[in-house]
């Protein structure tokens, strides 16, 4: 006899299974999730003491597909982070906005780019102390160009590597001095310009462990004082002079000798350097009048 529903066997398990699925525009999804302080403890056969095993995870507002996250999405998670974005595959991808709560109000920590999860491509990141890095990522790190602002004023711009300034850059501090030159593992390390504001005079020569090691002091051509001119900040002033004329004898090869010498051990005391050969000054300023 027929009820008018059809029969019982109208809908196989995976037509069930299908109609199931997430697809579209949702309202807010509430996910739990199993307690972490419990650990691996088998709290279903627990007969000593009884708890709930769940507790809650995040929620989720936006489109899915597949019973996953996909599209345009918005979730609040239970470390107090929210993320505002593009999903794929249940996964932060393509442009996003992480949050942090801060009292009652969030604030961003990383506007840019994802992939699978993960920080990689354009974005700009927002730190605690009120740093900020605006610049290529890759896995979660600063890798390739960017730029980065401390709290005190001091700027650096160039390039990264594995979450440090590594290679080319450039750090202009925020009382007019400027260094521009090669950094491994956020150090100066090799050749590198370093220009004084207060006395707009320039020390060129060779770094190692962030500090001077051997150079010239001098004067800054034409082209330097345009590139490296700043404004000073307040209560600081100018206190140019004249450099007086050097007599050593032949300055060139006892300089080109000492360079060499702490270039030697200096390739032969870091990995991220050994079998590097470096040409100066960079390609980007080498048209330039000495």
């Amino acid at each position: 006899m027929s009820h008018g529903y059809g029969t019982s066997n109208n809908f196989a398990t995976s037509d069930r299974l299908q109609m199931s699925l997430r697809h579209g525009n949702h309202a807010t999804v509430y996910e739990v999730r199993r307690d972490p302080s419990l650990k691996n403890k088998d709290v279903i056969r627990d007969k000593t003491k009884r708890v709930f095993p769940f507790v809650s995870g995040s929620k989720y507002k936006g489109e899915w597909s597949n019973d996953q996250k996909e599209g345009f999405g918005v979730q609040l998670n239970p470390d107090d982070t929210k993320y505002e974005g593009e999903w794929q595959e249940g996964k932060y991808h393509g442009r996003g906005t992480l949050w942090v709560k801060k009292g009652k109000s969030y604030a961003r920590t990383y506007v840019g780019d994802w992939d699978r999860g993960v920080r990689s491509g354009q974005g700009v990141f927002y730190y605690p102390d009120n740093s900020v890095y605006r610049g290529d990522w890759e896995s979660n790190r600063k890798n390739g160009q960017g730029r980065f602002e401390h709290p005190n004023g001091d700027v650096y711009v160039g390039e990264w590597s594995d979450d440090r300034e590594n290679g080319f850059g450039t750090l202009s501090f925020a009382n007019g001095n400027v260094y521009e030159g090669l950094w491994t593992n956020g150090k100066k390390e090799g050749p590198g310009v370093y220009f004084y504001a207060s006395t707009r005079k320039i020390y060129e020569g060779e770094w190692h462990d962030d500090q001077p090691r051997c150079g010239e002091f001098r004067a800054p051509t034409e082209a330097e004082e345009v590139r490296f001119h700043r404004t000073l900040p307040k209560g600081l002033f100018v206190n140019d002079f004249a450099l007086p004329s050097l007599g050593l004898a032949a300055p060139e090869e006892v300089l080109d000798s000492a360079v060499a010498s702490i270039r030697e051990a200096s390739l032969g005391s870091s990995p991220n350097t050994r079998g590097l050969t470096v040409s100066w000054p960079p390609t980007m300023f080498a048209g330039e009048d000495s």
